[in-house]
């Protein structure tokens, strides 16, 4: 059994490093982006701050829950770290299982990858409690494990949002998610009032293409598609057909 908290511990250390390097990560692109913003400010290119300032958005929301996660996660290190005694383990796993179960929860539609670890970790951590639960009977209060979970989650946020503030420059307030949906291609209409069909791949590819060369090279799939009223998957079929036609290359 200790064998086994043992191996949980290294597992949990492995993954919590792996959330590091991926903040370390998104941390570098954002000073990227937030850079690109403020210059394309001072260029007076409102679509393109706009632009930048909302890719430095979502990347700062992956950040908070990255960094919230690795946060957790290295609680959780801690606690096992103190289990004595084998009958130590029921109190100090279960509000651990809370933890990485939750943890997976909020990574699995985000880094399926790490998610995928926890999952693991989480079978290893409950099969280790159902065995002590059949030898040992210690009068454990879920509600108050379940509650000490729910706080380290919590302290785990409030230190991720503390890190943010910390570590991102504040974005210019002007440049929102509101105002890039406003400054979004309107649709065209017919002489009857109807919509215009869809635009064909030539038209498109010819926007999409435009778009790249608006950003500099950087392209970001959700942007582009929200900016040009299509859906995601038919801005991958126009980068797809520019990469053919050999007008852009991807890295």
């Amino acid at each position: 059994m200790k064998e086994r908290v043992n191996v949980a511990i290294y597992k949990l250390e492995a993954t919590a490093n792996k959330l590091k390097q991926l903040s370390t990560g998104l941390m570098k692109k954002d000073e990227k982006f937030f850079s690109k913003c403020i210059e394309a400010q001072i260029a007076k290119n409102h679509m393109k701050a706009v632009i930048y300032a909302n890719e430095c958005a979502e990347l700062r929301k992956m950040a908070r829950l990255t960094i919230s996660s690795e946060l957790a996660l290295e609680q959780a290190v801690l606690r096992l770290q103190t289990v004595g005694e084998i009958s130590d383990v029921m109190v100090t796993v279960e509000p651990i299982v809370s933890i990485v179960q939750e943890t997976k929860g909020r990574l699995v539609g985000v880094i399926p990858s790490v998610a995928g670890n926890l999952d693991e970790i989480n079978s290893m951590l409950h099969t280790s409690i159902t065995e002590m639960g059949s030898a040992y009977s210690p009068k454990i209060e879920g509600q108050s494990s379940n509650g000490e979970a729910i706080k380290i989650l919590e302290e785990a946020n409030l230190a991720a949002e503390e890190k943010i503030r910390e570590k991102f420059p504040e974005l210019p307030s002007d440049l929102t998610n509101q105002e890039l949906e406003e400054t979004n291609v309107p649709v065209a209409l017919t002489a009857t009032g109807g919509e215009v069909p869809e635009m064909n791949d030539s038209t498109l590819g010819q926007q999409v293409f435009e778009y790249i060369k608006e950003c500099d090279g950087e392209l970001s799939i959700i942007q582009c598609a929200s900016y040009l009223g299509v859906f995601p998957k038919d801005i991958e079929k126009a980068i797809l057909r520019l990469k053919e036609e050999g007008k852009i290359a991807l890295d």
